[in-house]
């Protein structure tokens, strides 16, 4: 188990925030067109 510093983990959690949203705007693009 590898302990990861609040940082790090703040910015991974940022990371996948926004490729989620990002998908899920593509998802909706899509769906409109």
């Amino acid at each position: 188990m590898i302990l990861l510093s609040n940082a790090s983990l703040d910015r991974i959690v940022i990371t996948g925030r926004m490729f989620m949203g990002l998908q899920c705007l593509m998802i909706f693009v899509w769906s409109v067109c």
